[in-house]
């Protein structure tokens, strides 16, 4: 589901895989997540992150891969390149204040952050408050999506944690370099793939409308893409 610029990605774990997850993090140790914060954020940021070792390392790279294989992001955010995400949690009285991404992140390799992705990996009924919050044109845009969801977002917008009331909240958090910088250039070769998909379903691929739409489609990516 695409709205706007932001991407609600489902079904990128299965509940199998979740289970296994859950069950080597709850073994695992967490470190501070200031670690990995710099500036102001050090003031505001307030929840644990996973401690490096091999086993999380490996876990890091699976969600990467199960997030970069799901159709839906690799037609909206064309993604060229991403970081291992960052496993947080969250206990109670844990939140991260309104603060903005930054624009270079990596440790191996420096990638520009285009999109922002938060993974959920439990349920919302397990902790009270944490919704993510992002600032839009239009207000406060909240969420709170069910385990193995995603939310996609432009790495530009202000963004927030609320404060958790009770409970634990874990999710995993990774940042996207796309092929089209732009996001609003991004959204237009969505649009026009939306369009070639249903041209396709209705069995009007190779029509005049269908070829014409896929030259478009074709020449928007190679004018604007960044390789």
């Amino acid at each position: 589901m695409v709205h706007g610029n932001f991407i609600h990605l489902k079904e990128v774990l299965s509940q199998e895989e979740l289970r296994q997850i859950r069950e080597i993090v709850a073994k695992s140790n967490f470190v501070d997540g200031k670690a990995t914060a710099s500036g102001a954020a050090l003031k505001i940021k307030n929840n644990q992150q996973l401690a490096n070792s091999q086993e999380n390392t490996q876990i890091a790279q699976y969600l990467l891969q199960a997030l970069l294989k799901h159709t839906l992001l690799q037609r909206a955010a064309m993604p060229k390149m991403a970081i291992p995400p960052l496993i947080s949690r969250y206990t109670e009285g844990m939140k991260y204040g309104m603060h903005v991404d930054s624009p270079l992140n990596g440790q191996e390799y420096t990638i520009r952050t285009d999109i922002s992705v938060t993974l959920f990996l439990n349920e919302p009924h397990e902790y009270e408050g944490g919704e993510l919050e992002i600032m839009t044109d239009a207000g406060l845009k909240s969420y709170k999506l069910s385990a193995g969801e995603a939310i996609c977002y432009p790495t530009t917008q202000l963004h927030r944690v609320n404060k958790v009331i009770s409970g634990k909240r874990l999710v995993a958090v990774t940042w996207i370099q796309c092929a089209v910088r732009d996001a609003h250039q991004r959204e237009m070769i969505f649009k026009a793939s939306e369009v070639i998909k249903e041209l396709e379903e209705k069995d009007m691929a190779n029509t005049e409308a269908h070829l014409n739409l896929q030259q478009l489609y074709s020449n928007l990516i190679r004018m604007w893409a960044e390789i």
